[in-house]
Order: C-alpha cells, then sequence, then structure tokens
C-alpha cells in the first residue's frame, strides 16, 4: 500500500511500529510489507475500515475532515507482489517509508499533481495512469530511502551504496546466463578477486558465486510461472549446462522439481 497526503496532517499507525508516524501536507508513504495500519485526523479517533468508504477497493481517494478547516485528502493505491520468487531489496525494507514532498526532486512535482488529478478527476482511462504515476512515486520512495538513510551495517540496502558491488550485482542480475567466475566479475569493477570476494560477502553474507546461483533460480522460477519456455530452454536462458544438475538445484531451493512448480503456481493463478 501507498499514500499521499494533501492538507492538513493525519497519523498513521503501523503494526510492529511502536510510534504513530505524522503525515504532514503533501507526505507519501509506502508500505512495503501490508503491515496492518490505519490513517487518524487524531490518533484517539476510532478507526472505521476502509471498504466501508471504498467498496470497490483499495484503490482512489477519500477526504475527511473539513468542518473546521481544510479537509484532508489520502490518495492511496495498492500493488499486490509475486510472493513465489523472493525480491532481496523487498525483504531489506523496513514496514514503512515516510518521505515528505519536499524532500522529492523537482521532476517529481509535476507527477505527485498529475496523480492527484487523475484519482480526482477520474477521466477516461485514469485506473491506468494512476497506477503508473503510483509506481513512480514508490520507485522514488524506495530510492530516496536507500540513498538518506544512515549506515544500515551490513546488507543488501548497504551493498547498493558501494558503487562497485552495485554493478556487479548489475552484471549478474542482466546476464545470469554467463559462466560468471569471481575473477571475471572482479575484473569487470577494477578490483582483485580477494578484494571483490571480502566485500561481497560482507555485506551479503554470502560469495558471489553463491548469490549467482540464487539468482539464477529466482529468474528460473519467474520464467517457469511467466512464460510457456519449455524446460531445457530456460535450463540454457539462466546458464545451467545440465538440466539434472538444474533440476537438483531447483529442487534444493523451493523443494520441489521445476514441472511441478510450475504445474502448482498456475494451478493457483488460475484458482
Amino acid at each position: 500500500m501507498f499514500y499521499a497526503i494533501k492538507n492538513e496532517p493525519g497519523w498513521l499507525t503501523v503494526e510492529g511500529v511502536d510510534e504513530p508516524i505524522k503525515l504532514s501536507d503533501n507526505s507519501i508513504c509506502v508500505l512495503p510489507h501490508g503491515h496492518a495500519h490505519a490513517i487518524q485526523d487524531i490518533v484517539r479517533t476510532e478507526a472505521v475500515p476502509v471498504k466501508k468508504y471504498r467498496p470497490d477497493g483499495y484503490y482512489g481517494l477519500m477526504q475527511y475532515g473539513g468542518s473546521e478547516g481544510a479537509p484532508t485528502f489520502v490518495y492511496f493505491g495498492g500493488f499486490s507482489l509475486d510472493r513465489s520468487s523472493k525480491n532481496p531489496l523487498w525483504e531489506a525494507l523496513p514496514p514503512v517509508i515516510h518521505i515528505h514532498y519536499k524532500q522529492t526532486p523537482s521532476w517529481l512535482e509535476p507527477v505527485f499533481t498529475w496523480f492527484r488529478d487523475e484519482l480526482t478527476e477520474r477521466r477516461l482511462g485514469y485506473d491506468s495512469i494512476a497506477s503508473r504515476l503510483g509506481e513512480l512515486l514508490i520507485i522514488e520512495s524506495i530510492r530516496m530511502y536507500i540513498q538518506e538513510s544512515a549506515d544500515l551495517g551490513a546488507g543488501w540496502i548497504n551493498a547498493l551504496r558501494d558503487p562497485q558491488l552495485l554493478k556487479v550485482l548489475n552484471l549478474i542480475h542482466a546476464n545470469v546466463e554467463r559462466p560468471w567466475t569471481v575473477e571475471a566479475l572482479a575484473a569487470e569493477v577494477g578490483l582483485s578477486r580477494s578484494r571483490l570476494a571480502a566485500r561481497f560477502s560482507a555485506q551479503l553474507n554470502e560469495g558471489p558465486l553463491h548469490y549467482l546461483a540464487y539468482w539464477r533460480m529466482q529468474r528460473a522460477a519467474a520464467l517457469l510461472r511467466d512464460t510457456s519456455l519449455s524446460i531445457p530452454t530456460i535450463v540454457q536462458t539462466v546458464g545451467y549446462q545440465s538440466e539434472p544438475s538444474f533440476n537438483a538445484a531447483f529442487k534444493r531451493v523451493f523443494g520441489k522439481p521445476p514441472g511441478r512448480f510450475r504445474q502448482e503456481t498456475r494451478q493457483t493463478e488460475i484458482a
């Protein structure tokens, strides 16, 4: 879920977060993991389920207050995440990301305004446009969180702040089929083999080749679920030379062979 606030402030309380968060005018908040939460004009106000006001779903515009001043407008949307494949960045995010509008770059100002206008005026095709604009708001909020947060210690987010480790991760993600070695990755970023291995392990608690193997399995799972490619083609696409070795590796990660994984994930989607 994500929210954008206009006019008078509100308070966001989130399950597992000790203190309520004040959402001031033009602030944006993202709840990456879908924690239970409530938005209230004051903390003592009894929360009412959003479905009472939005029976058509968790997407659109709500308004409250206004009897003694300007009403507060809450622009919101929800996105579903595929849980069958793990995303290390998403897993590293906190329960709430709160960004004030004045912190954002200048290009986001017209996007924010456009998003509000679409949800307010509801012109033809507004839902598709608002969805894309909502994605931009979420992406920028996450990027700002990564850039502006204090040192979080070892972990995936801190690895993104290291230009050389970021380049290694990008190389692996974009070229998962290549027969990477630690030496080859180190040469791409101007580090020695031992230096890259030490820095990578210090941040991600595993070596570059272990991460490569993990990412190959995540990529394979996505191809099994989202495409009709044959399993032998997927084996080659993710950089394996042997189908039996791929099948064994896939079963170790997902607890089932690739054919069964494909069948079960598609049955879930149909249901």
